[in-house]
Order: structure tokens, then sequence, then C-alpha cells
């Protein structure tokens, strides 16, 4: 019997790995130490549908003096999407005649608003609000309105088309606008709540 010295035998050794691979057989697992660690990520919080409250107010101002507030709620729904969801609207108001000589027919007086929501981030909301205010002074003038023809009253109107980006709970001044005629100021104020 012929014996093979160690040398031999390590080289027979360090051939027997290649050649049960190539039977097909799989090499051993590396240990559990020696595998590598899976990459650590960190997922975002999920985003998806919020049922949110937006308050919006619109104050009119004369120097220091409060002459107007008028509250409106709306609930829109916050989607995560590149679109926002669909729009919350509300309408208020009263037909005001025009007299004949200035064109007749009617004019809607009052308040329209249109909201619409997107999540953007976790808790961050993008709210886009437009709104029309119209209102009338009474016919004649007197010290809250501006001087007019007695026997006409004078229409006044607001136009907001804005957009900004809020976070649960948060309060902001959409808008700030005097008039031209009489130097009022109106103030459009709007406050987002996540509901729960």
């Amino acid at each position: 019997m012929t014996r093979l010295t160690p040398f031999v035998l390590a080289a027979l050794g360090a051939m027997a790995v290649p050649a049960a691979h190539a039977l097909g057989q799989d090499p051993p697992a590396p240990r559990p130490s020696e595998a590598p660690a899976p990459p650590r990520t960190q997922a975002p919080p999920p985003l998806g549908v919020a049922q949110l409250q937006v308050d919006v107010v619109i104050e009119r101002h004369r120097g220091d003096r409060l002459v107007g507030r008028l509250p409106y709620r709306l609930l829109p729904i916050a989607v995560e999407s590149q679109e926002s969801s669909g729009p919350t609207e509300v309408k208020t108001g009263i037909e005001v005649p025009i007299p004949p000589e200035s064109g007749g027919g009617f004019r809607n007086v009052g308040t329209t608003i249109n909201c619409r929501a997107r999540q953007v981030r976790p808790n961050v909301y993008w709210l886009s609000l437009m709104l029309q205010s119209n209102g009338v002074y009474p016919a004649g003038g007197g010290s809250d309105a501006p001087a007019g023809d007695p026997g006409r009253p004078l229409l006044n109107s607001l136009n907001v088309n804005s957009g900004a980006l809020l976070r649960d709970g948060q309060t902001l001044q959409f808008l700030s606008s005097t008039s031209p005629v009489n130097g009022e100021v109106t103030t459009v104020e709007v406050t987002l709540k996540v509901l729960k």
C-alpha cells in the first residue's frame, strides 16, 4: 500500500471542492458570522387618506374696529397622490335686485369657497383655496360705507386663489387686503386639523 505524503493529501483536498461543485453539489455554506448583513433602511410612515377639518374666517376691519366676521367650516379629504382630492365646496348668499338703470336683474351676494387638499409628507398637507365673497354697502352711504348714489347700493367683492403647506393644528393668514374705496382691511385666516 502506497503512503501519501501530507502535501499530496492537501492537494487532493483542495481539488475536492471544485469537483463537488462541477458534479452539481453546492459548496459548503458560509458561517453565519461571515454572511453579509442586509442593509438597514427605515421605511417612511405610511401616508394614505386623511379626513381634515378646515376652518376659514373672513374678517373686515376699519382701523382697530372689527366690522364683520364670517366663519366657515369644510371637511375635505386629503389623499397621497400627485392629484388632490375632489373639491369640497360651500356656497351661501342671497340674490340682490339691481336697479333697471344699472342693467336690472339680480346679483348673487354671498360667499363661495372651494377647497382641495393633498398629503405631501407625513402630517404635512397642501391646501388649495379658492374664495369669492361679495357684500353690499347700504344705499345712501353712511359712516360705515363709501359715498355713493343714495338710490343704489354699492357692491364689494373679494377673490382669493391661493395655496399653502400646513401641518395639523396650524393657523395661517391666507390674505390681507385693503379696500381702495374706504381703507377697510379684509383678512382670510385658515386653520387645518386632522380628524382622528
